[in-house]
């Protein structure tokens, strides 16, 4: 007797959900992204403030985090917008480091200057960025003409500086691929 008012009253009052998992999953996905990140940010201590800084900018552009301004396949219009933004961009590229197809560009700012960062196909899937920067009062560049290259985390690098310019080449291929760019390989 009373069943089915029983039944009609409980289903118009809203179920009591067990809150309890909420706090301890959101705790765990948290703690998760950020171990997650510091295994793939490449931003090491010893690196010099300029190339962390770009590295960093790169970094953000490749895993999405940052939009790139500019995109085309065109390497003289990348050159004419990076112009157009007051961006530097490179008076002349060693190796093949030009020839690659370029995809997109954008400005930066790394140690209070602005910079480019230029984004390339080094291989079929795989990005190569390069930032472009005057160095005018810059501590710590690399040699003239003369890529130094290093690897952080999953990172391979090349910078060279060449007159007034400084670069930073970086991607996640393979160094061999990176180092073929200059003819080492």
């Amino acid at each position: 007797a009373g069943l089915r008012e029983s039944i009609l009253q409980n289903a118009k009052r809203p179920a009591k959900r067990s809150t309890r998992w909420v706090l301890p999953t959101l705790v765990a996905a948290a703690a998760a992204v950020v171990v997650g990140w510091t295994m793939l940010w490449p931003v090491n201590n010893s690196m010099p403030g300029w190339q962390a800084d770009s590295l960093a900018a790169v970094t953000k552009v490749e895993y999405g985090m940052s939009k790139v301004d500019h995109m085309s396949r065109d390497f003289e219009a990348i050159k004419k917008m990076l112009v157009a933004d007051q961006s530097p961009t490179p008076d002349r590229l060693p190796g093949r480091v030009g020839t690659m197809s370029v995809l997109a560009c954008k400005r930066i700012q790394i140690a209070g200057r602005t910079a480019s960062i230029i984004c390339f196909e080094i291989q079929p899937g795989k990005e190569a960025h390069l930032v472009v920067m005057d160095n005018t009062g810059l501590s710590e560049l690399p040699p003239q003409l003369q890529p130094q290259f290093k690897t952080s985390k999953n990172w391979n690098m090349a910078s060279w500086s060449d007159g007034s310019q400084t670069f930073l080449l970086a991607t996640t291929a393979d160094e061999a691929v990176l180092k073929k760019l200059f003819g080492l390989v």
